[in-house]
This record gives C-alpha cells, structure tokens and sequence, in this order.
C-alpha cells in the first residue's frame, strides 16, 4: 500500500494545516478538468480524506492502513440507539424533561470507556504471553510447539483489539453526527418523575443500560 503521507507529500509529524495546504497543491495540480491524472487524483483524495481526520489518521498510524468504511454501521448503530433511547423516555412522559441526544451521547461514552478498558485488558494479556514466550525453550531443532501456540494467540489478541478500536471509531463517528442535532425539553419536570430516572441514568453509565452494544 502506497504511504498516505507520501501521496500527500507531506512528513508524518506534518501539521493539519501543512497538510491541508500540500492536499490543495497536489490537488489542483492533478485535476482531471486541469488535464491531472484521474487515478492520481482519486488516491491524493483519499489519503487527505484519512490523514486529514485525526481519529483516522492515528487509526492509520498504527496500523499502517485506514479504518474500514463503517457509513452503514454508523447509520444502523445511531437509530437503534435512538429508538432504545425513546422507548427508555417514552414511560411518565420523560421524554419532556430529559434531553435525549444527550443521553445517547452518555451511552456512547459508557460503551467506549468499557471497550477500552477491555483493549487494556488485552493489551496486558498480550505483555503477558511476550514474556512467557522470552522463557520458552527446545532442545534440538524441532520447531518450539507452544512458542508457536503462543503466537497464534498473539496474533489473535491483536485481531480483537482492532475490532474494538473500529468499535471506538463508530462511537466517535456516531458522536460527530449527534452535534448536529438538538432537543428541546420542557423546562419543569414533577418531581415523581424525576426519581424514575435515576436506575436508568446509573446503568447507562456503566455500560449496563441502554446502547451497552451498538
């Protein structure tokens, strides 16, 4: 794969303003409707539209290619967590004194600090078979069995810590299209309604409630 920064032509420590002002260089210079190369075009397009993004562009960074397409995973996770978030609110009316753009946000937030704390979990695992790994040791010139186990493993680990930073990503992507919106509450709420929150409110927050899975 053809290094984004390069297609820019830009240093990987550059700034987002450095990279924006080399994008419209090179895109300007190699515009079809300029007499530019169509392929050419389409590739400086595509590492700016990664690059230029800087939860994409540390996707790319680490894993040296950028984040998959998620536009229909994003579109289904926010109306699914919606339609939770109503039917949540739908109950005494509370959909009139709670805002619910915001307690789809806090469900978000809830979801990414559990995933990360299992990308934690699995990063702690993968120091672990690293240094049972070092220990291992065959005598002769067979090949070290469970050296061998051990790197599956690994290899393995890695695959779901990606899945769960695409998991993250959604989240953040979910987050950028929810500040699009807004909600209008009323300003009073009776007081035995307000009670009725609070077991929901507490859930949610621990990645227990609503929108535990997107």
């Amino acid at each position: 794969m053809t290094d984004l920064y390069e297609t820019l032509g830009v240093d990987k420590g550059a700034t987002q303003a450095e990279i924006k002002k080399s994008y419209w260089k090179k895109a300007m210079d190699n515009h079809p409707d300029k007499g530019g190369n169509q392929t050419l075009f389409t590739e400086i397009s595509q590492a700016y539209a990664i690059i230029s993004d800087p939860i994409k562009r540390e996707y790319y960074d680490k894993h040296g290619k950028g984040p998959e397409d998620n536009s229909d995973k994003i579109i289904n996770s926010l109306v699914k967590l919606f339609y939770e978030a109503v039917e949540s609110l739908s109950k005494n009316n509370q959909y009139r004194y709670e805002d619910i753009i915001n307690l789809m946000v806090k469900s978000i937030n809830a979801e990414k600090m559990k995933r990360a704390h299992d990308i934690s979990n699995l990063k702690d695992q993968i120091i672990v078979f690293k240094n049972i790994k070092t220990r291992l040791t065959r005598k002769g010139k067979e090949p070290n069995l469970f050296a061998l186990t051990l790197d599956g493993q690994l290899s393995a680990i890695n695959d779901r810590i990606r899945a769960t930073e695409d998991v993250i990503n959604i989240g953040n992507e979910m987050k950028k299209i929810l500040k699009d919106y807004k909600y209008r509450i009323d300003e009073k709420q009776p007081q035995q309604q307000f009670a009725d929150l609070s077991g929901m409110f507490s859930a949610t927050e621990t990645g227990t409630g609503m929108g535990a899975t997107w």
